[in-house]
């Protein structure tokens, strides 16, 4: 992915364990790049993203949105914008959380996106699997508005 960037995902959990759940990611040799899902622990949707490769990075996150029900669909965005260094998301096309700035994302990620888990590059075993469904996955080579968030999430 670029320096600025957007995705957007629709998930449906069908359960409502309290652990890590992705729904998109896209791995570098070490970690993510990014992912959108749920963070269990927090019982909050994320956008996450990581500083380095190296084993010592920091992982930026932004949290929000209620913690969803289970069956319920949830269309989700996370917004990186290099300009202001700031990374949103987005939960039903509302701004629901914030990161602090991420300086040197790691966005030159060397794997695919992937739907549903986590995987690092080379690897065969996804990880954080989403328990449930995932639709109508985009990415977008910038940052999106606010509005063309509401215009996807409209539009999904």
């Amino acid at each position: 992915m670029s320096r600025w960037c957007a995705s957007a995902a629709k998930a449906n959990r069908d359960t409502a364990t309290p652990t890590t759940q992705v729904a998109v990611s896209q791995g570098t040799a070490t970690h993510q790049a990014f992912y959108l899902g749920y963070n269990g622990p927090k019982k909050s949707w994320q956008f996450m993203t990581t500083t380095t490769e190296a084993a010592t990075t920091t992982y930026p996150v932004a949290l929000g949105g209620p913690a969803p029900a289970a069956g319920t669909w949830t269309h989700l965005t996370g917004v990186y914008d290099a300009d202001t260094e700031v990374m949103s998301l987005y939960v039903n096309g509302a701004l629901t959380g914030t990161a602090d700035r991420n300086a040197t994302p790691v966005y030159n990620a060397s794997g695919p996106p992937t739907v549903g888990a986590n995987i690092t590059v080379g690897s065969t075993s996804p990880y954080d699997p989403l328990t449930g469904a995932v639709s109508d996955v985009r990415t977008f080579p910038s940052a999106l508005t606010t509005a063309q968030v509401k215009a996807v999430y409209a539009n999904s």
